[in-house]
């Protein structure tokens, strides 16, 4: 697990999920798949739509490579 993941994981644990998406959000920006989906799993709490949420994780599966062991990852928790 990437250090951002573990942190966010940690960031939830600790009832501070406003950083914790605010993290994942600027991973998901910078382009990586395991966060895009990782804020999709966050849904509304992160200002998404249930459809909006949706099409992200039907994007990266689309997207996943086999060595992106975070997005396999974070995708089973999808």
């Amino acid at each position: 697990m990437s250090p951002w993941l573990r942190e966010v994981s940690e960031l939830v644990h600790a009832k501070r999920r406003e950083e914790a998406i605010e993290l994942t959000r600027s991973r998901a920006e910078a382009g990586d798949i395991a966060a895009r989906v990782r804020l999709a799993i966050f849904g509304a709490e992160a200002g998404l739509q249930q459809q909006e949420a949706d099409l992200i994780v039907e994007q990266a599966e689309t997207e996943l490579r086999s060595t992106d062991s975070d997005a396999h990852w974070v995708l089973h928790s999808a």
